[in-house]
């Protein structure tokens, strides 16, 4: 349409909306060659359409008829917005912004974008935007009742549409289930009995923490609902110590191992209204050893949590440095099954070594059997494993890294004992 008061040309959409595709509004000549909306048009009188979608203009006080050739878009790659996770009801910060590029990726002003919900419960401001000088466009959206994977699709004629990704209510994030021990690198298997975290969003309400008491206690065993949150890990529940908005800790229930587990979070658990996260498979096994530190760095290397089992002072940097012939606890998690056996969420009365033999090396000096006290289950704390040990006087002075392999199973690089004589 031309607007010849206005020296603009104009194109109204299926669903009513008005844009400019040509003219600057100044009634004047200038700007062929460049993009139609910043050339300069005077008294444009009348438009036409070929096959071929080039737009012809009458443009009557410049004495000239100006061709408008369409900038065909190529691909509408994704600006912002993907891969959010919000609660129900929420309408999440940032708009899904795609851009509409043409061959040598310059951006299309002008092109009416197609946003439209494919999957999932959600509401968009808007079903069609127009791109604008730099070929973005955009819309909000709020997540709907339901929780789940959100999918939003962007399109325009002529070029492949893409999706946005979104998810509503409870979501864990992928890689999000690690050993309790948080090591560098990560431990993204789990075994039978071991303290595991579990990493993403909505679990609870934000500012909110539940830690569990005595009075959370069933039967004398950790709950497998606490504060309203289950966690299904394969064909069982897990026993829940800890619930934050974006952390679960929890405790790997005595299943047996095998390839992978899925792993679940359920929200108002048991109630009819409950809400079940997406599943992230892991891997189980029969052992995944992994000490608990005093600290935490990004490197990984970092003060195992250790006591003088004599003295019970705590033995690390800032504590008191272990010499040979001290015997000295450590705190881990993930040894396995032990004998005798415990199940999941117990609190065990009595010590219990595990079935797979730990081989224990200081520095580079691998321990004799007798310098290897014990290995197993921790008395009163379900999931917490313990290592007892002799110093042996071959091992030397340093910041000397320690690894613990049960059965065929290592704990991660990066433990390290203080030892000074």
């Amino acid at each position: 349409m031309a607007e010849r008061g206005s020296s603009r040309i104009r194109k109204i959409n299926s669903s009513g909306i008005i844009h400019t595709v040509a003219g600057t509004g100044k009634a004047a000549f200038g700007g062929d060659g460049g993009f139609a909306t910043a050339a300069d048009l005077n008294d444009p009188r009348d438009v036409a359409i070929d096959r071929a979608g080039n737009v012809y203009i009458a443009d009557t006080n410049n004495h000239r008829v100006r061709k408008m050739v369409p900038l065909v878009p190529a691909s509408i790659p994704i600006v912002s917005g993907d891969n959010q996770v919000g609660a129900l009801g929420e309408t999440l910060p940032e708009a899904l912004v795609v851009r509409v590029v043409n061959a040598t990726g310059v951006g299309v002003s002008g092109v009416v974008v197609t946003f439209a919900v494919v999957e999932g419960s959600a509401t968009l401001s808007a079903t069609e935007t127009v791109t604008d000088e730099d070929g973005k466009a955009g819309v909000a959206i709020t997540l709907g009742d339901e929780a789940g994977r959100v999918v939003v699709r962007a399109s325009v004629v002529g070029a492949p549409a893409v999706e946005f990704v979104l998810f509503a209510g409870p979501h864990i994030s992928a890689g999000g289930v690690v050993g309790g021990g948080l090591s560098v690198p990560r431990v993204t298997a789990v075994s039978p009995n071991a303290i595991i975290s579990i990493f993403g969003a909505n679990f609870a309400p934000e500012g909110t923490a539940k830690l569990i008491s005595p009075d959370d206690l069933v039967d004398g065993r950790l709950p497998t609902r606490l504060g309203g949150v289950c966690v299904q890990i394969g064909p069982a529940l897990a026993r829940i110590f800890h619930v934050f908005p974006g952390q679960l800790n929890v405790q790997v229930p005595t299943i047996q191992t095998g390839d992978e587990l899925p792993v679940q979070v359920i929200l108002d658990c048991l109630a009819e209204n409950e809400m079940k996260s997406n599943i992230e498979n892991v891997r189980i096994q029969a052992a995944t050893p992994e000490f608990f530190y005093f600290t935490q760095t990004p490197d990984g290397n970092n003060p195992v949590a250790t006591v003088n089992a004599v003295t019970g002072e705590f033995v690390g940097p800032g504590f008191t440095a272990a010499k040979p012939g001290d015997i000295l606890t450590l705190f881990a998690t993930g040894f396995g099954v032990t004998d005798p056996p415990f199940e999941a969420g117990i609190l065990p009365d009595q010590i219990g070594s595990t079935v797979g033999k730990a081989l224990v090396t200081i520095g580079e000096i691998q321990l004799s059997d007798e310098d290897v006290l014990y290995a197993g289950v921790t008395p009163g704390s379900a999931g917490l494993y313990q290592l007892n040990l002799r110093i042996p006087d071959t091992v030397p002075d340093g910041d000397l890294s320690v690894v613990v392999q049960v059965g065929v199973f290592s704990t991660p690089p990066g433990g390290f004992l203080v030892i000074k004589r």
